[in-house]
């Protein structure tokens, strides 16, 4: 299977409209972050089901949303209909942005752009396409932070799993950031932003969100579940859910620190 195939499986897997939920007071930052946009050509990539895109649109800019999974873009689509927006939903590679150079007045991925396999290739096409002057928008999470824990924790149970994925290292950090981008002219600002919070009722209910939603769990389960992991990454989960938790007594709630960066095209 191709690297390309393997990340449209991924992200057909789980139920990432529940997941893009939970993120949208990320997208909503980031564009306020952003400052105005009406009037401006905005680029939304990865888009997933369109929190960033429609959000964008609604503040008037045009918007042209791509994404690799069908699957997310037809949500996405039908979102845009059911509130008479006009956005343009492609299928599209973050790797290989299919429009010429300076095009778009603003370029934006949240939680998206940053699982392209290959990093360097997908900041270039970003700044690629961005004009100069332009505003770029991200989110990715931090290397220290509880997807970091999540992810590191799946991936102990997984024969052969390798490094954990939860985000590759050069987007996971601000010297990273700055090493993909300031080369390809973008000068950034990076924000550590702690107000993306998921409450569950318990850890039961969170487990189960874990397992039924979350991109690429299935396809990862199949191999935990043939090596007998099952009950101990629970336990792992469970363990990494008391560690996190700033609900006090009252549910469990989970700090979902990000990495909010923007920048500018210099030249």
């Amino acid at each position: 299977m191709s690297d390309r195939a393997a990340v449209r499986a991924e992200w057909s897997d789980g139920d990432y409209p529940s997941v893009g939920e939970r993120l949208l007071p990320a997208a909503e930052a980031l564009l306020e972050r952003l400052g105005p946009l009406d009037g401006a050509d905005l680029l939304d990539v990865a888009t997933g089901t369109g929190n960033v895109a429609l959000a964008a649109a609604r503040a008037g800019a045009r918007v042209v949303g791509v994404d690799l999974t069908t699957e997310l873009l037809e949500v996405a689509r039908q979102r845009a209909r059911s509130e008479g927006l006009a956005v343009d939903f492609l299928e599209g590679d973050a790797e290989a942005l299919e429009f010429e150079e300076d095009r778009f007045d603003v370029v934006v991925s949240t939680f998206g752009a940053i699982f392209a396999p290959r990093p360097a290739v997908a900041a270039g096409e970003l700044a690629r396409v961005l004009t100069p002057g332009g505003r770029l928008g991200l989110t990715t999470w931090p290397s220290d932070g509880l997807v970091a824990a999540m992810g590191a924790a799946i991936a102990r149970h997984v024969p052969d799993a390798g490094e954990p994925r939860a985000t590759p290292p050069p987007w996971s950090s601000e010297a990273g950031l700055r090493e993909l981008f300031e080369p390809r002219g973008v000068a950034l600002e990076v924000e550590r932003r702690t107000d993306l919070v998921w409450r569950f009722a318990d850890a039961a209910q969170a487990l189960v969100f874990v397992e039924e939603k979350l991109a690429g769990f299935r396809s990862a389960r199949a191999a935990i579940d043939a090596a007998g992991r099952m009950p101990a990454l629970r336990e792992d989960l469970r363990a990494q859910f008391s560690e996190w938790d700033a609900g006090g007594g009252d549910g469990l709630l989970l700090p979902y620190d990000y990495l909010l960066v923007t920048g500018t095209k210099t030249g």
